[in-house]
């Protein structure tokens, strides 16, 4: 009998194996389907193998960053087609760390609208803004380093700022903020972490679920989740407050908006939130939806299904908007 009363005990036992098994087997498997489909390494090799365009674009300017919180950096000397960085480390020409004499120095921080997406360098903002400052005739000799890469969010930019920046001496800080820079949500990080992080350290499915999660409920349920609902969320305001403490001089923020609709446009309350995640800071700010409203965002659009690149033309309307604006700031110094 004992035999007998033992036999079903062995039932509940093996349903409860097969239901944990099952519900450990359930987010794994659709962990290694979300991978496969968006070309995700389940078990990352030691070797970087470009593959593809955007692949060769990303390792010949970028370097994986012994930093963590950069993670990947512009690559010193590295070129791709329209694009060079230079010794130091950013886009651009040579400078010298040690300011030359009588010069004022600019740094431009952000994402890849200030690093100029799809644009020469003579057509970026940094590009545009320096030579448009050095032809107003003065005795003042300007320089603006362009110390913005291509998919950087703002902690990556401020921890740029603090890493390499601040040591070229700049008298002023520009910080381009584009709609995501909250969010670590970077194309270009996408080819160093399918390398570097394997099966076992990140799960990219929960990452895009709480993105889509954060986006949906700030568009349609009217409310913003707390931070810890999304993945690597940026704080804003500790991040400039961060930038501030290395500083000396009032930082200008520019923040753009997404280059469509902009008769209903549906985004303006994340300027709304940029704006007051700065008040009581040392910062100015100029809103460049007010600026890029009366054109058409076809005439100011990288490419026609592009919401996010501004292009030369557009960049030009910012750089007339730096430039009155440090026409106010140099009164003030008595600067010129």
């Amino acid at each position: 009998m004992k035999d007998g009363q033992e036999k079903p005990r062995l039932f509940p036992v093996a349903l409860v194996c097969i239901v944990v098994a099952a519900l450990v087997a359930l987010p794994i498997g659709a962990e290694l389907v979300y991978r496969g489909l968006n070309g995700i390494e389940i078990f990352p090799g030691p070797e970087i193998r470009p593959n593809g365009l955007f692949e060769r674009y990303v390792y010949s300017l970028f370097r994986r960053s012994d930093n963590d919180v950069l993670f990947y950096e512009p690559n010193p000397n590295a070129e791709f087609s329209k694009y060079k960085i230079n010794s130091s480390g950013f886009r651009g020409r040579e400078y010298s760390i040690e300011k030359p004499a009588n010069t004022f120095r600019i740094v431009i921080l952000g994402d890849s609208i200030v690093w100029g997406h799809e644009l020469a360098e003579s057509e970026t903002i940094a590009g545009q803004l320096e030579r448009s400052l050095n032809e107003m005739g003065k005795a003042m000799h300007f320089e603006v380093l362009n110390f913005g890469v291509s998919g950087y969010s703002t902690q990556q930019e401020v921890e740029l700022f603090v890493e390499n920046a601040q040591k070229f001496d700049p008298d002023f800080v520009i910080v381009g903020f584009c709609l995501n820079d909250f969010e670590e949500s970077s194309v270009e990080a996408g080819p160093f972490r399918k390398i570097t992080q394997g099966m076992t350290s990140k799960s990219y499915l929960l990452e895009a679920v709480n993105r889509e999660f954060y986006h949906f409920a700030r568009r349609y349920l009217e409310f913003s989740p707390r931070p810890s609902f999304v993945l690597k969320v940026v704080d804003i305001r500790k991040e400039f407050e961060r930038l501030q403490s290395h500083v000396e001089s009032r930082i200008l923020l520019l923040i753009f908006p997404t280059l469509g609709g902009f008769e209903n446009y549906p985004l303006a309350h994340l300027h709304a939130d940029v704006e007051s995640s700065v008040d009581g800071l040392n910062i100015d700010t100029i809103d460049l939806f007010d600026v890029f409203l009366p054109y058409a965002p076809e005439e100011l659009k990288i490419s026609p299904k592009d919401l996010t690149h501004p292009n030369a033309f557009a960049n030009s309307i910012v750089t007339e908007q730096i430039t009155l604006h440090l026409r106010r700031v140099f009164e003030q110094r008595r600067i010129l």
